[in-house]
């Protein structure tokens, strides 16, 4: 990477023809987490080229996922320089019209890169987003309010001392500096439709009807932007109890709407 660390990813070279398809994980996880293997076990047996790479979160070869008690020092746009390298490292494969895939906070990460790091000579042909969100919880949003106001206050005193926070499934247990929490932290839901309606790559959403950690009628509110989604009901935020199947066909569906955009261009 251009910060001179080393990335992991899973590499699955498929055929020439079709897309190569960039799978991100969420929150703390690696590629090897568990709805991430799976798509990607699924669509290299369709015969597609998939790459899923582990952003480093500042750790060099970093091949494990983050505990909420470790150091947090990484921030939340560190991943589009790390997208940059993955997808110039597909480009410079041989793999020209790319895909990219994003489940939960990697569903947010390739939003905010399709709107804000418009940078590259490569033909990204869309994203398929899955299950997007942000990582301020309904029930904990009252404490991350005033840990963002802490967390200012260091940062404005240029007190980099790491602080207690908390973030998502991370309960006064996050231990971060202030500039890293600030960065997740303050991501809000309008943030989240905003870098939708400015994503300079056609999306497609993939929305399970009884997940808990996305906004609230996330479905109905990106179809009132304009939005693609396809409904997988019944299913919650990583698609157990069988409904990993239906998001198999729901990702394959989406691929091939966009390849017919694509076409049509």
């Amino acid at each position: 990477m251009d910060s001179k660390l080393v990335g992991l990813a899973d590499y699955r070279p498929g055929d020439a023809d079709k897309p190569a398809l960039l799978i991100l994980h969420g929150f703390l996880q690696t590629h090897n987490f568990g709805i991430i293997k799976s798509l990607t076990d699924e669509l290299a047996d369709n015969g597609y080229t998939v790459l899923a790479p582990t952003l480093t979160l500042g750790i060099d070869k970093r091949a494990r996922s983050f505990t909420c008690d470790m150091i947090q020092s990484h921030k939340f746009d560190d991943q589009y320089a790390e997208l940059d390298s993955w997808i110039n490292w597909l480009k410079n494969n041989g793999h020209s019209e790319i895909i990219l895939i994003g489940h939960s906070t990697g569903g947010l990460g390739v939003l905010a890169y399709s709107a804000l790091r418009n940078t590259l000579s490569v033909s990204i042909m869309g994203l398929i987003v899955i299950n997007p969100t942000i990582l301020v919880t309904k029930s904990e949003r009252d404490k991350i309010n005033k840990n963002l106001v802490v967390a200012r206050e260091l940062l404005a005193k240029n007190k980099n001392e790491l602080g207690e926070f908390t973030l998502a499934y991370c309960v006064d247990n996050y231990i971060s500096s202030p500039g890293s929490y600030i960065s997740y932290a303050s991501i809000t839901e309008n943030d989240l439709f905003s870098y939708f309606s400015n994503a300079n790559h056609p999306v497609i959403n993939i929305v399970a009807s009884d997940d808990k950690l996305i906004p609230e009628n996330m479905g109905n509110k990106l179809r009132k932007k304009g939005g693609n989604v396809i409904d997988i009901d019944g299913a919650n935020h990583f698609f157990t109890n069988g409904h990993e199947f239906e998001l198999f066909d729901a990702v394959n569906k989406a691929i091939l709407i966009l390849n017919k955009k694509q076409s049509d261009v």
